[in-house]
């Protein structure tokens, strides 16, 4: 399984960043699981449910705005650039419910619906949950998983103006403006200038 270069992750990164159908706070998650993927080699997922970090509002507005992201009626089409930018099936992918020790649990989805081979009927309140993959097959099936456990504030600490693409300009004191990294500041000069030209 090729492993992508940290500038291929870095253009998928600045490509997430751009869209405006994704949430500030889904695409740090998405970052975050590239960051965790070693070059997209490594199947990781991470859950974020309604308690003591997230309110159930949040979670699901959120949660929506990752599916606008791969929708085609949407303006991003992330898994159509997944798929053309990464060669060993690596995608991401959104569902309700997270795992137990059991396996992947949905309970709460349908409320008063019984589920497969058992009387037990599903409680009318669950907390409000969703997991994201980033796997060589959708949702992980069959796929070895590695579960990422980070901080809310964590995740709200990642910097999406700085997606890797310059590092010498991203690490620089110079402010960048809602149109990075579209144009150079005026007042760099010298060596900076000279490597974004080469670029």
């Amino acid at each position: 399984m090729k492993k992508l270069s940290k500038k291929q992750i870095s253009a998928i990164k600045y490509l997430i960043t751009r869209s405006p159908d994704g949430s500030k706070f889904i695409k740090q998650i998405l970052w975050h699981l590239l960051d965790k993927s070693n070059g997209c080699t490594r199947n990781v997922a991470f859950t974020f449910k309604e308690g003591e970090e997230y309110q159930r509002d949040f979670v699901k507005s959120h949660s929506s705005t990752f599916s606008s992201m791969c929708s085609c009626n949407g303006t991003t089409h992330l898994h159509q650039i997944m798929d053309a930018a990464v060669a060993n099936g690596f995608n991401f992918s959104l569902h309700y419910g997270s795992y137990t020790k059991d396996g992947f649990s949905s309970l709460g989805q349908f409320p008063g619906m019984k589920p497969p081979q058992t009387t037990k009927v599903h409680p009318k309140w669950a907390p409000m949950r969703f997991t994201i993959w980033l796997t060589d097959r959708s949702y992980g099936h069959e796929s070895e998983l590695t579960l990422v456990r980070v901080r809310r504030e964590q995740l709200e600490d990642i910097q999406l103006d700085k997606p890797d693409l310059y590092p010498l300009i991203e690490k620089s004191t110079y402010p960048q403006g809602d149109n990075y990294p579209h144009a150079l500041p005026m007042n760099v000069h010298g060596p900076l200038r000279r490597v974004c030209r080469n670029r």
